[in-house]
């Protein structure tokens, strides 16, 4: 009898794994087949992921805003297989994709969350409209294994303890700056997870010891990566004076940044629809209403939670990593929507950890898991669609100029009429996804070219331009929309 039931056990365990891979296996496949046919778009052209066939080993020293080795690695890479791009990049994104919410699912079991709404989470984090930002770029590795790393730091010490912690979250660092959160990350959860109460907390000072102790051996990993950062590059720099990587804490631009990174992550919000040039206050509207009844439900599980005096301690600490997550993208002058990815990993926790905990009744979540789903389909399928025209148009004026192009080494002045103002990597101009003509390397073997453009407030300022600048260049391109007319 005990044998039977024994065996029986592992079938049902035999079975639900092999569930288990069916369920990421047909995820990746319906992202990946919803992406790989993505034109590359404005830094893809020109970052370090795009094919570097003359890749040395300085490519992977830091810069004045970056320093992302493996990027580089990459896109070395990539130089020995250029035809492979950009399939290959979106192979490797969407796969890193996947990778994350396997380890959600492990890291949410560790916290003891039912399997029910582990998964929920899971679908949450896989499907969430604010993914899209990366999982369609080309350039997304940094984003998608930075994550990754940070993901694998926290799941093996949750399991295991100990400092190698240290190694993972360096590696998600390499990856991208803002990895540098992970090691604080890890200090955080200890506490929480080791303790689960304040009072635990604070009257376990062999605890509290570890803790600090972890906290400052995470702060002299980060010390020891800005001195050979700055060592390597040469100066003490540390973002830029003015742009989008200018940093500030105190100001706007900070407040603006934070409240698009958790409105990304913790709603199905069309932000297309509601900020881009293309306004469409009908999809707005309607993601914002399905979207508050989600949260509304959400809620309604924190206050029972507050009431009884239950778990506050652990939602507290998720919600403390998450807003650590968030820190390097909120103190820069403007982030982007790929920059609530990493935020979206805790805020997907921090709503699985609140729903499982909160007993939120069967037929309440039925309605709001149908709402938050729908307002993901609606400003997924959104995205898509605008993604997609931005591609084309991108793919058609690249085609365009390359009629008029000479040689790589030529002198190019792009003068481009008509210029908007779009919305992150989904919805620009056509000239800017050519990254104003770099898009021209995919077919001159990936050399270098020597673009300017040029942004005219109307014809007559195009012309007067071109007729001042035009001995300074061997060619001289006016681009309207898609169309380009050569007048040098």
């Amino acid at each position: 009898m005990n044998n039977k039931f024994c065996f029986g056990k592992l079938l049902d365990k035999n079975k639900s794994g092999d569930i288990n891979i069916l369920f990421y296996l047909s995820a990746y496949i319906l992202i990946f087949a919803l992406v790989c046919s993505v034109y590359p778009l404005y830094d893809d052209w020109g970052y370090l992921t795009a094919p570097n066939p003359d890749f040395s080993l300085s490519d992977l020293l830091p810069g004045r805003d970056f320093w992302r080795p493996f990027d580089a690695l990459f896109g070395g890479f990539m130089g020995l297989i250029p035809g492979l791009f950009p399939l290959l990049n979106h192979v490797v994104v969407v796969l890193g994709h996947i990778l994350n919410a396997v380890l959600l699912e492990l890291i949410l079991k560790e916290f003891q969350v039912k399997p029910g709404w582990r998964k929920f989470t899971v679908c949450y984090f896989l499907f969430s409209s604010a993914t899209w930002a990366v999982t369609i770029s080309s350039d997304g590795l940094n984003q998608s294994y930075s994550v990754l790393f940070g993901l694998v730091a926290v799941y093996i010490h949750l399991k295991r303890g100990g400092y190698s912690y240290l190694l993972w979250c360096a590696i998600a660092l390499f990856w991208k700056e803002n990895g540098i959160s992970w090691f604080y990350v890890i200090p955080v959860l200890e506490g929480v997870v080791t303790a689960k109460t304040w009072k635990n907390f604070i009257g376990n000072f062999e605890l509290i010891k570890q803790c600090v102790k972890k906290a400052l051996l995470s702060t002299g990993a980060v010390v020891l990566y800005f001195l050979a950062r700055f060592a390597l590059y040469g100066s003490m720099t540390l973002g830029s004076g003015t742009g989008r990587y200018k940093m500030s804490l105190f100001s706007l631009s900070a407040l603006k940044n934070t409240i698009m990174q958790f409105g990304s992550a913790g709603s199905g919000v069309d932000s297309i629809a509601l900020l881009s040039n293309d306004k469409s206050p009908v999809l707005a509207g309607i993601t914002i209403v399905l979207s508050l009844v989600f949260l509304g439900v959400l809620c309604s599980g924190l206050v029972s939670l507050f009431a009884k005096k239950q778990h506050i301690f652990p939602l507290l600490g998720i919600a403390v990593c998450a807003l650590g997550l968030a820190f390097p993208t909120i103190i820069i002058d403007r982030a982007s929507e790929m920059n609530a990815y990493p935020v979206l990993c805790a805020v997907a926790v921090l709503f699985g950890f609140c729903l499982d905990r909160g007993q939120v009744s069967g037929k309440k979540m039925t309605v709001a898991g149908i709402c938050i789903f729908l307002a993901f389909f609606i400003s997924s399928a959104h995205k898509l669609v605008v993604t997609y025209d931005y591609s084309e148009r991108t793919q058609q004026l690249t085609e365009n100029i390359r009629e008029y192009y000479g040689t790589p080494s030529d002198t190019v002045l792009f003068v481009e009429i008509g210029a908007w103002e779009g919305y992150s990597v989904f919805h620009q101009t056509a000239l800017r996804g050519t990254a104003y003509g770099a898009s021209l390397r995919q077919y001159y073997s990936w050399e270098e070219v020597h673009h300017k453009a040029y942004s005219a407030k109307s014809e007559e300022d195009a012309a007067e331009y071109i007729q001042s600048h035009k001995n300074k260049y061997d060619v001289v391109l006016v681009i309207r929309g898609e169309t380009v007319e050569k007048m040098k």
